[in-house]
């Protein structure tokens, strides 16, 4: 199981390639923002909904559960 901060650093492993769109590569910045300041935990569901969608199309499949 991928935690979201392993997540946000393998996205970011390819930034500047012509892997992510431009919005794409926008929003996984924006995730380091909150990976540098240690403040992912406060990501709403819908930026860790569309940070797992992002994983899965560059990654494949990813089990996460989201604590309660």
């Amino acid at each position: 199981m991928k935690s979201i901060s392993n997540m946000v650093v393998q996205l970011g492993g390819i930034c500047g390639t012509n892997d992510l769109s431009e919005w794409e590569e926008g929003f996984v910045d924006s995730m380091f923002d909150y990976y540098d300041s240690g403040k992912l935990s406060d990501l709403s569901e819908k930026q860790l909904d569309i940070l797992i969608h992002l994983y899965k199309k560059h990654f494949g499949d990813y089990e996460h559960e989201v604590p309660s």
